[in-house]
């Protein structure tokens, strides 16, 4: 399997799923991957974070919109010399809300 969903049980507490582990290895990745950039340079890549304000249905389609990203993205054809990760999130904060605030 390419995709593995840990969960706690009382057989695997020591691999019980974490709040932000995906990013953490992602991190991880991305720290790696700058210890060889000279090795990288030139390589498509981005990052972005961005808050907004949206009720909670429209966040439930770009949920859904951006599991469908996702989906295309590991059904790509293998090929190249480089492997890339692709670290996707969206999720509740707990930032004040402004009125007329657009973050």
């Amino acid at each position: 399997a390419r995709t593995f969903l840990l969960g706690s049980t009382k057989d695997t507490e020591e691999i019980a799923y974490e709040p932000g582990f995906m990013f953490r290895e992602a991190l991880e990745d991305i720290a790696a991957a700058y210890e060889h950039r000279e090795r990288l340079e030139g390589k498509p890549g981005t990052g972005t974070i961005r808050h907004v304000r949206i009720p909670d249905e429209r966040a439930k389609e770009w949920v859904e919109r951006l599991h469908e990203l996702l989906d295309e993205f590991i059904k790509q054809p293998r090929g190249g010399d480089t492997s890339y990760g692709f670290v996707l999130g969206l999720y509740p904060t707990v930032r004040p809300v402004i009125e007329g605030d657009d973050t």
